[in-house]
């Protein structure tokens, strides 16, 4: 049976200090700005059409375009497909590899700014100092997926246990509006996950607890000169820039225990489910020399490019999808996604626009049971783009245990 989680209102409550919100999304809170009708399942669809749509308003003809084609045996819409779709829009260029990248307009940056400035605003001199730090500080590589208690640094930021509940609501309404809904989402389940962690007998030892999370600035958030933001704990590091209107998301880290809990009301948590169902579905969809190239036989201890690896490159492994049918490289498209989705729909949908124009050269790695029967992990690994889902031990054991970046 899963666990139940206590809210944080409930467990600090305990302590005479309620803090007033709970880890899921609050009505309450700013709601991320999303392209109307476009929900999670459309982003790899709508990266598609918006590529060809940059293409063709480019005027993309011979060499030129070629080396943007879509990969060997992909179709795609039409000029005619994407008008009949509706309207796209994109512009710009990636502002570093791996990194995805926000087309944001004047009015969506302003809700961001305007929502750190509200939280900033609210904390006291000493608070200040610890959230407000230099955009080109060295301690933006702090950041950890290991729980308080054995981290070997002091984090970033200010510590949501720090917090007065106004302070604590406002943010959570900056989070909510920075990330797309999805995202937001999933960050609070980790926060949930760490709650049910922080009843067990090492939690103390350990430092497993729901209000140990930190939110950092990196320069003044405003809409003209560049800035950025980190959110992290016990399997979290959410490491975001802002730059000329533009959002950058790298790297970031997210993982979870237990993975699977109910929820007070009715209903159980799951946020990975769709990642490793995609990935077996991927895995086994592929076959023949496909197949045989993707498994490969060392499993590594964890993720490689995990907390003090930034800048890692692993050596490709896998099956190059240059030679994978269109179905299956709408898969793997599939399951970028829900990465990627972290981002409002329309910023997904540019940044996987990009990861497409470089499909031919990304590879899928898996190691593992291909059966959903024990421990597995995978990598999708191409010129723009690194992620890695591993579990820790098998599937499901003690309630499931999972990190990815």
């Amino acid at each position: 049976m899963a666990a139940r989680w206590l809210t944080i209102e409930e467990r600090t409550a305990k302590k005479g200090k309620a803090m007033n919100f709970r880890p899921t999304r609050s009505s309450d809170a700013p709601a991320p700005q999303v392209a109307a009708g476009l929900d999670r399942s459309d982003i790899a669809a709508h990266a598609i059409f918006v590529l060809l749509a940059l293409i063709a308003l480019a005027g993309c003809s011979g060499p030129a375009a070629d080396s943007n084609a879509a990969p060997a045996g992909a179709s795609g819409p039409t000029a005619t497909d994407i008008a009949a779709r509706g309207k796209e829009e994109s512009s710009g260029a990636v502002d570093r590899p791996g990194a995805a990248v926000s087309d944001m307009d004047g009015e969506d940056l302003a809700a961001i700014v305007e929502a750190a400035v509200a939280f900033t605003d609210l904390l006291d001199a000493q608070q200040r100092s610890a959230a407000l730090l230099p955009i080109d500080s060295d301690k933006r590589s702090n950041w950890s997926n290991r729980p308080a208690g054995s981290v070997s640094f002091d984090r970033n930021g200010v510590r949501i246990g720090d917090l007065t509940s106004e302070q604590a609501a406002a943010m959570f309404a900056f989070l909510s509006t920075a990330l797309s809904e999805e995202g937001y989402e999933t960050v609070m389940a980790v926060v949930a996950a760490e709650g049910i962690l922080a009843q067990g007998a090492r939690a103390g030892r350990l430092g497993w607890s729901e209000e140990n999370y930190w939110l950092a600035f990196f320069g003044a958030p405003g809409e003209t000169d560049a800035w950025a933001w980190q959110f992290g704990g016990h399997h979290l590091a959410v490491n975001m820039s802002i730059s000329g209107g533009r959002v950058t998301m790298s790297p970031t880290f997210v993982g979870i225990e237990p993975a699977v809990y109910d929820r007070e009301g009715g209903g159980s948590v799951e946020p990975f489910a769709e990642e490793i169902a995609g990935g077996l579905a991927l895995v086994n969809g592929l076959a023949g020399s496909a197949q045989e190239a993707a498994i490969i036989s060392r499993r590594p201890a964890g993720v490689i490019t995990g907390a003090g690896q930034d800048g890692l490159i692993p050596r490709l492994e896998g099956s190059q999808v240059v030679g994978w049918s269109s179905a299956q490289q709408q898969s793997l498209l599939d399951l970028i996604s829900l990465w990627v989705g972290m981002l409002p729909a329309r910023s997904a949908g540019i940044r996987m626009a990009e990861i497409a124009s470089h499909l031919k050269d990304t590879y899928f790695a898996w190691q593992g049971s291909t059966d959903g029967a024990g421990a597995m992990y995978y990598r999708i690994q191409g010129p723009t783009l690194i992620i890695e889902f591993s579990t820790e031990g098998a599937l499901g054991a003690d309630g499931g245990h999972y990190h990815s970046i």
